[in-house]
């Protein structure tokens, strides 16, 4: 009897399904994520947290895999990791052109996830990608924040300076969860949909919200974005989105008269490295129209060289940059990029100086009293005796004189 033989499948091909398996969650509406998956673990997906500050959304560019960031958390050639694991390089980087944004190449064998990572119960698929007009209503999720925070449009096209740089493409956000915190940027910005999806809208840059729209930073990138198959397209935005309200006029705001000043502060040996540890302040003076206003600063510490474990005196700078509040505005477009030089001192500097005893003060030498040999009253009598004796004689002188005998 002849044996039929069994056709297999290439391993080459087998290794093809699996990747592109893998490269797509099942279903198109929000699910929840494996029970291991955390924030620092694979899959990368938007929203978690990489050596890169927040990662952003998937993209592709000429055939390749790679991740928008937000572009002053990374170099071009700086490596991305994700728990610890290297999971791509930085190719390209647009900040110093004016677009807070970057891409980096995911590495072979990483796993690929069009989608947003809110919780460990709560993964939102990319669909699709919106835009943002004043009065839509958008979120956010940073990874050091850990939480998906949302808000209201109040401006679009805003352009702003700050880190030394001139941005533009930039959208103005009111958050009503926020603010972000040091290691949310490059927090993927999106809009929900009925069901749950996300549609993406832009790269969070700034505490208060602030975002590069994905249409500016898919432009300065040279990439296109990722989404589920089946899902929308640019010109095919996330269903039921909110009328634009009509503006309601508001006050005039105040405007900054010149850039912020620069900090100093002095800190003991072995501070940790975090901004309220070394005693960066959480606000800053700024000087406007009508009169100094004290305005909040996110400071920027993952780039500085300290070691708190050095015993030797450190002198590190730290950036930071001024968040500007609905009632000031920046009409001279003034750079709101603030510098803390902190000096940590060295470890035996902390320690007071050795203070010689200081001797206690003498005691008042007693004042020598008067010698005498008898009682207090021994010179009064003595000169009582004295009169006497003299009041006797006269006495007696007299008598004697009387009878004759003197």
């Amino acid at each position: 009897m002849r044996r039929e033989r069994r056709r297999t499948l290439p391993l080459a091909g087998v290794l093809a399904l699996v990747g592109a398996l893998a490269l797509f969650d099942v279903g198109l509406t929000a699910g929840a994520a494996t029970a291991a998956e955390t924030a620092s673990s694979a899959p990368l997906r938007a929203g978690k947290a990489t050596s890169a500050c927040t990662a952003n959304f998937l993209v592709h560019k000429n055939g390749t895999y790679m991740n928008l960031a937000a572009g002053h958390c990374g170099t071009v050639g700086a490596t991305v990791t994700l728990g610890g694991a290297a999971v791509g390089t930085v190719q390209v980087s647009a900040f110093s052109k004016g677009t807070d944004a970057a891409a980096f190449t995911v590495a072979d064998g990483a796993s690929l996830a069009p989608s947003v990572f809110v919780s460990s119960t709560l993964v939102r698929p990319v669909v699709g990608q919106g835009t943002a007009a004043v009065g839509d209503k958008v979120c956010m999720r940073g990874a050091a924040s850990a939480k998906e925070v949302c808000g209201t449009v109040r401006s679009v096209g805003a352009s702003l300076t700050y880190l030394n740089t001139a941005m533009s493409g930039l959208v103005r956000v009111t958050l009503e969860g926020g603010p972000l915190i040091s290691g949310d940027s490059g927090a993927p910005v999106y809009k929900v949909g009925a069901d749950g999806s996300a549609y993406a809208v832009g790269i969070a840059v700034l505490s208060d919200g602030t975002f590069t729209s994905i249409s500016a930073a898919l432009s300065a990138t040279g990439t296109a974005l990722v989404t589920k198959p089946g899902g929308a397209t640019p010109n095919n935005p996330a269903p039921e989105q909110s009328p634009t309200p009509t503006p309601t006029p508001t006050p005039t705001p105040a405007a900054l008269k010149s850039r912020p000043a620069a900090v100093k502060i002095t800190a003991p040996s072995g501070t940790p490295n975090d901004p309220t540890s070394l005693g960066l302040p959480a606000t800053i003076t700024v000087p406007t129209d009508r009169g100094d206003k004290q305005l909040p600063v996110t400071w920027e510490i993952g780039s500085v060289t300290y070691d708190p474990a050095s015993p030797t005196e450190q002198t590190v700078t730290y950036r930071g940059v001024v968040q500007l509040p609905e009632d000031v505005a920046n009409p001279s477009n003034l750079p709101l990029d603030v510098e803390a030089t902190v000096t940590v001192l060295a470890a035996h500097a902390e320690q007071p100086p050795a203070t010689a005893a200081v001797p206690p003060p003498p005691a008042a030498e007693p004042v020598p009293a008067t010698k005498s040999s008898g009682s207090p009253l021994a010179m009064p009598l003595a000169a009582a005796g004295v009169a006497l004796v003299l009041c006797c004689a006269a006495t007696g002188i007299v008598m004697l004189r009387r009878r004759g005998l003197i």
